[in-house]
């Protein structure tokens, strides 16, 4: 499990869970877009604009080019699209 307390190298997966089910967001890059004004904990997800799926991380906020969940690959914009409610959500260590 990654440790959102922690600096994310984004050489590295980050390897978590939502519903119980296994979350491994894949290619990490810097985000520098528009972000909403809540200021969330290490590892919340902060928004999914322009399907962008959207994390607060100790050194900044990061998006994965792809996701795997519950074993599924899906596209940022695919994945954001599932019926998650996934705004405001902290994704656990």
């Amino acid at each position: 499990m990654t440790n959102f307390k922690e600096c994310i190298n984004l050489s590295e997966d980050i390897v978590t869970t939502l519903d119980g089910k296994e979350l491994i967001l894949k290619g990490l890059h810097n985000y520098y877009g528009p972000l909403t004004m809540q200021l969330l904990p290490f590892g919340g997800i902060q928004g999914v604009n322009g399907g962008n799926l959207i994390i607060h991380v100790k050194n900044g906020y990061i998006c994965p080019r792809e996701i795997v969940y519950d074993g599924k690959k899906y596209t940022p914009k695919d994945f954001c699209s599932l019926p998650l409610e996934l705004v405001n959500r902290v994704l656990p260590d």
